[in-house]
């Protein structure tokens, strides 16, 4: 799963933490414009969460990102 951590209605977290509730596991990389510690503090206590990329994306930190998975 790729998600940005803002989004309309709901933020990636919820929208991890809905996906956990259906006793899915995907692995994560979480997207965002924000260096923001809170979010990538709760990102890294969900466990699932991969990698962390902040926007603008840089294609080749992509490209590692989804390799590892």
């Amino acid at each position: 799963l790729i998600t940005d951590i803002r989004m309309p209605n709901r933020t990636g977290l919820e929208l991890i933490e809905d996906i956990l509730n259906l006793n899915k596991m995907p692995q994560v990389i979480l997207i965002s414009g924000y260096n923001d510690f809170i979010f990538t503090k709760r990102a890294i206590q969900l466990k699932i969460v991969c990698d962390y990329i902040l926007k603008p994306i840089d294609t080749e930190e992509l490209r590692q990102a989804l390799q590892a998975v």
